[in-house]
């Protein structure tokens, strides 16, 4: 039941692993991220809160999740909520909500997704992407 962190993989506060979870070696979890039971977060992958994940989740090599581009003063605001049984292949991106409004942001993957290698996915409502997902903008 037990997890397993990689040499050199950085945890920040407040992360929460599930039961079997991968952390391979220079991957990155900061503040905020909540694995579910079974999830792979391979080598050089970024992952920001908030965030909460489900389970058996694979997040391959250089996968960003919560990144957020300061354009126009945006500013990160709000969650990140990934199903169950999601795939994120090579290099896909899922950027922060930034909120509209005064309101919090949701991007939200569906169970089962797949995020193709380099697809960008980006949503300031629910319902960002379910099942597959490729260049969504």
């Amino acid at each position: 039941g037990g997890c397993e962190v990689g040499e050199l993989a950085v945890l920040g506060p407040d992360v929460q692993l599930g039961p079997r979870c991968k952390v391979s070696m220079f991957a990155s979890l900061q503040d905020g991220v909540v694995m579910g039971e079974g999830c792979r977060v391979e080598e050089r992958a970024i992952i920001r809160g908030a965030l909460r994940a489900g389970s058996n989740n694979p997040f391959q090599q250089l996968v960003m999740i919560g990144g957020h581009s300061a354009h126009n003063k945006a500013e990160r605001r709000g969650r990140i909520a990934i199903g169950s049984d999601c795939t994120f292949e090579i290099g896909a991106v899922v950027l922060a909500p930034r909120g509209m409004d005064g309101r919090d942001g949701l991007t939200s993957i569906g169970d089962g997704s797949f995020v193709h290698m380099r697809a960008e996915v980006s949503a300031e409502r629910e319902s960002a992407c379910t099942r597959t997902c490729a260049s969504i903008r």
